[in-house]
């Protein structure tokens, strides 16, 4: 083995032109591979972590924001919208609601008042359910004396603070990553948000909309029974100036956010694979069939049919490990620096894959872009060197 390893490197070294064009292959088709992949992946993650992270059964909003809300909740949109607070005792009373939080959008913020450009909602702490549960458990402290609960996309200084409007605000908890709208979010208590508009009104920043304390975003309800949700979000949508969504629906959007999607990323990698693997036989059968010559001398001089095989075999395998080896490394730093923009750049949501999707989906890619190469010159091989000379 020794010896066909030696023989395959010093040829490889003989001809660069032809053994580079085999590398970029590999490198292209590992690349693709491992960055289609990962994508793909992220959006699935991230489409169905936001159905879960939801939270609440049925959304409350005003009248015409049916589409705000769900951009907000399966983008990194921004949106403010208002209605009287009085439309929470409405809610409270429809039959089958269980229990419910209001959140209030208080604005959108211009990049240049805070450390980062974020979305800023006020919640009710004690009443809360769909956002407490998603805090990282390592890093939290009491939502009080106007402290903050930041997305995990938002910078945290070293002390664990975050600016707005020129004021340092303790950050209490960050939330786990979505790949929604909440990554991108300041989470403040209800009972200071008066505080944060006159920090606001001060720093010379515009508020969009008219919001005082006697103004709601949203209600989110909590259904008892799953099989109700439908009957209530009919009940609920009853009360004058409002709009209702579901889970359901926020559900069945993502899924036609996301089909499209994936469907997208499996065209493109099953051209690319056809498309390398052509490419790849192709150039082994010009090469190989070129070297039939050198394959008789080996023969001449006691070489068997198998060792040349192997020998020809183990050098595609060389160009083309080192080609994909190069390429998914690649794939996997590139996703990983810009996920962010990656996530940015795409209309549904986006998480980053783990470390363990991040390593099975780079061990798959370069195994499938190594293999694709002696796969491809295996036929060849047997043509150029048959077990008989007179074959």
């Amino acid at each position: 083995m020794k010896s066909v390893s030696k023989l395959a490197l010093r040829s490889i070294y003989s001809k660069p032109g032809r053994s580079f064009g085999v590398v970029m292959i590999s490198l292209i088709m590992a690349f693709v591979f491992v960055t289609g992949s990962l994508v793909a992946t992220g959006n699935r993650e991230g489409s169905h972590n936001v159905v879960e992270r939801m939270g609440a059964d049925i959304i409350v909003v005003p009248e015409g924001h049916t589409e705000d809300i769900e951009s907000l909740i399966l983008s990194a949109s921004k949106s403010s919208f208002y209605m009287n607070n009085d439309v929470i005792p409405e809610v409270q009373s429809v039959e089958g609601v269980t229990r419910i939080s209001e959140q209030v959008f208080l604005m959108t913020l211009a990049a240049s008042c805070c450390d980062s450009q974020v979305q800023v909602i006020g919640i009710d702490p004690e009443s809360d359910f769909t956002v407490t549960p998603w805090i990282d458990t390592s890093y939290i402290d009491n939502l009080s004396d106007g402290s903050v609960i930041v997305g995990s996309a938002i910078g945290v200084g070293d002390d664990h603070t975050f600016r707005m409007f020129g004021k340092e605000y303790d950050v209490a908890a960050k939330l786990d990553e979505s790949g929604s709208s909440m990554d991108y979010t300041v989470y403040v208590s209800i009972d200071t948000t008066d505080e944060l508009l006159e920090a606001a009104a001060a720093a010379g920043q515009g508020i969009l909309g008219e919001v005082d304390g006697q103004k709601v975003s949203a209600v989110l309800v909590d259904v008892d029974n799953p099989d109700d949700v439908g009957s209530v979000a009919t009940r609920l949508d009853k009360i004058d100036g409002v709009d209702v969504i579901t889970a359901d629906s926020v559900s069945q959007r993502v899924s036609a956010s996301l089909n499209p999607s994936l469907s997208f990323y499996v065209i493109v990698l099953v051209e690319f694979f056809a498309t390398g693997t052509i490419i790849l036989y192709l150039i082994s059968f010009i090469t190989i069939r070129g070297r039939k010559d050198e394959a008789d001398a080996f023969r001449v001089m006691g070489f068997s049919a198998r060792f040349i095989r192997r020998l020809f075999l183990a050098e595609t395998f060389i160009l083309t490990s080192g080609g994909a080896l190069t390429g998914t490394l690649i794939g996997v730093l590139f996703t990983a620096l810009f996920s962010s923009v990656i996530k940015d750049s795409i209309d549904i949501p986006f998480m980053t894959p783990s470390v363990s999707v991040f390593a099975g989906l780079a061990l798959l890619s370069f195994v499938i872009a190594a293999v694709t190469g002696p796969v491809s010159a295996f036929n060849t091989t047997r043509k150029v060197c048959p077990e008989f000379i007179n074959e």
